[in-house]
């Protein structure tokens, strides 16, 4: 008896560490892959099904908006003084491999207001900087992860990308939203 195949298997590669991705890019303009939009004002939370879109009790407006070209960011009209929000929320996603890993965030305000930003890890489990005063002209702003890790954020498990709340009336442009590899400390926000 011959056990012998001339059938050929190719060979399945495994993944090894270095195969990782360095870099989510999780918002240029609008979300990027799996994710969703969504906007919050009031105790009403609600996902952007379309462009233009306006949260029900009209506190939130959101359109897009030109930076570099067209439609290539996001216009969020916050119309009520008090807490509202505008966020990004995905699958769980697992970034302990990255390197020294940072958000990068590209965005303009026209209000005077500070803006705060956020990221979830499943429940209970969040946290939160200052942005500080956003000028009206687009920068970028970096924080690194290890200044959420401070306050007991997981980045084994992260749901919520990011979201940005503001406390009374104001504008958000928002472009870029990028969790990256090996932060150089560039743009590094105030207080991390």
């Amino acid at each position: 008896m011959n056990y012998s195949s001339s059938v050929t298997v190719n060979t399945i590669a495994i993944n090894s560490e270095n195969s990782l991705p360095t870099e989510y890019e999780f918002f240029r303009g609008q979300a990027l892959g799996s994710s969703k939009e969504f906007i919050s004002s009031d105790g009403i939370v609600e996902f952007i099904e379309s462009n233009p879109f306006v949260l029900s009790n009209n506190a939130v407006e959101a359109s897009l908006f030109q930076y570099l070209k067209q439609d290539d960011s996001k216009l969020i009209k916050f119309k009520n003084e008090g807490l509202s929000a505008f966020g990004i929320v995905g699958e769980s996603l697992n970034a302990r491999h990255l390197d020294d890993p940072y958000i990068e965030i590209v965005l303009s305000s026209s209000g005077s207001s500070p803006v705060y930003f956020n990221m979830e890890c499943g429940d209970n489990c969040q946290a939160s900087v200052d942005l500080g005063k956003v000028s009206n002209d687009w920068e970028t702003k970096n924080i690194p992860l290890s200044c959420l890790d401070n306050q007991g954020f997981d980045r084994s498990k992260i749901s919520i990308r990011g979201m940005f709340l503001l406390p009374q009336k104001s504008e958000l442009k928002l472009h870029t939203l990028k969790l990256k590899s090996k932060f150089d400390g560039t743009n590094k926000i105030v207080g991390c």
